[in-house]
């Protein structure tokens, strides 16, 4: 918001952010609407399992992760309630070890499920390891690590909404705002619930 306050002929766009001005919007969008659908298939998937517990590996206490965790715990609830959610906070969106480390904590806990809400496929690769079932985060690339143990993924799909952003200032049309798109407008897909998609072979 500084520099878009330096520069007011300039557009601006912040995603994940939480402010905006007359030259600067914030982007995000409804990936907790996805979440909830992880949390779902997690749940039913540890039912299956007879585990009835799901982990799941957090970067930070901010208020996007959290109403991620929310919405997860959310849906697995609504179709195992007794299910619980385990955590595990990396306090990072990058750290390969710390990730792995932490879904083998989760496993060594009990749950058969491991979703991550992180940035690389090593939960996923960990889960196939151990046998368990795992979901990953942010690439809809994050399966064909181990497609046998991966359910789904919750990606973003940043294209069409950048495009529709930048026209909208060659057109002269940008207002700055708060966008917050949720799964129906494309921005975001959960693999294999998707348009032409087929579902995981591991989901119940």
């Amino acid at each position: 918001a500084t520099v878009a306050a330096e520069f007011p002929d300039t557009k601006f766009v912040h995603v994940s952010g939480f402010k905006n001005a007359e030259n600067f919007s914030n982007l995000f969008g409804g990936m907790e609407t996805a979440k909830y659908m992880v949390g779902m298939i997690a749940g039913a998937k540890a039912a299956e399992t007879g585990s009835n517990r799901v982990g799941y590996i957090a970067p930070f206490p901010i208020a996007e992760v959290v109403r991620h965790i929310n919405a997860t715990a959310l849906g697995m609830r609504s179709v195992c309630a007794e299910c619980e959610l385990d955590i595990r906070w990396t306090f990072s969106w990058f750290d390969p070890t710390l990730e792995r480390e932490s879904a083998e904590s989760l496993i060594d806990a009990g749950a058969t499920v491991v979703v991550t809400g992180a940035d690389t496929p090593g939960p996923v690769q960990v889960a196939g390891e151990r046998g368990v079932w795992g979901v990953g985060y942010d690439s809809r690339n994050a399966c064909t690590f181990d497609e046998e143990a991966c359910l789904t993924v919750p990606y973003w799909n940043w294209g069409p909404e950048y495009v529709r952003i930048v026209q909208s200032m060659m057109d002269g049309t940008f207002v700055g705002e708060d966008l917050y798109p949720d799964v129906d407008s494309g921005m975001i897909g959960l693999l294999g619930f998707s348009e032409d998609q087929t579902p995981q072979a591991g989901v119940p």
